[in-house]
């Protein structure tokens, strides 16, 4: 499994993000975006709730088009999925 963390939502770096996990080629790829990071700083700038709320759906649209094409097992995974993953983990 190999991971790539995406805070800045710039379609250069999602995009290089996803290339990273091609070629790295894992058996599981994950993009995590960090959405509650994106909103902090769309906030501190000045946004409404729901100008960040319909921004991060944009982005995680964006990345799941890209995803789409590509041909490895590659999977979009918000923070909060990751801490569910871990809660349950240790709760096993």
């Amino acid at each position: 499994m190999a991971l790539e963390v995406v805070v800045s939502e710039s379609p250069k770096t999602i995009l290089g993000s996803i290339a990273v996990l091609e070629q790295i080629a894992p058996a599981l790829g994950v993009i995590l975006l960090q959405e509650d990071e994106i909103a902090r700083r769309l906030i501190r700038d000045g946004r409404s709730r729901q100008d960040v709320t319909d921004y991060i759906q944009r982005t995680q649209d964006r990345i799941d088009l890209h995803l789409a094409s590509s041909r490895h097992r590659i999977e979009r995974w918000s923070f909060q999925y990751l801490q569910h993953l871990y809660s349950n983990s240790m709760a096993a």
